[in-house]
């Protein structure tokens, strides 16, 4: 009993050790284990210079791509918005009670008849619209 106890209070510390470590990396843009990362912290001095020669020469470029990230990345919040308030479930049941007599024999048999059916209804646009059933 006491080796169950260890083993799953070793498993709930360990599973919150992993999601602070997950929660270090933040929102950054290029994660800490990212190639280029570790090739900027293997670089020589000099490498360093010309990365930051280069990274003022294109500022302006690299600010225009990161204005079209940014806008690029509230056109696909909004659309996923769009998406969730497009989005509709619907479904139904049904059941039903059958009592059959059979007049020959004087005997009842009773059935039960049970249906479910989920729906599914996305809108894309004014013309589109998109439909999942499971009967």
């Amino acid at each position: 009993m006491k080796s169950l106890f260890i083993m799953v209070t070793l498993t709930l510390v360990l599973s919150m050790a992993t999601t602070v470590f997950a929660a270090e990396q933040g929102f950054d843009k290029v994660g800490a284990q990212h190639w280029a990362i570790q090739k900027y912290e293997t670089a020589s001095d000099e490498n360093k210079a010309i990365i930051d020669k280069l990274s003022i020469e294109f500022a302006s470029e690299l600010n225009t791509l990161g204005a079209r990230a940014d806008k690029s990345e509230k056109k696909r919040d909004k659309a996923k918005a769009a998406a969730r308030d497009n989005l509709t479930f619907s479904g139904s049941t049904k059941t039903e009670w059958i009592t059959e007599r059979d007049d020959n024999k004087g005997t009842r048999a009773t059935k039960f008849k049970s249906e479910v059916k989920l729906n599914a209804l996305i809108e894309a646009d004014e013309r589109t619209k998109i439909m999942a059933g499971i009967n």
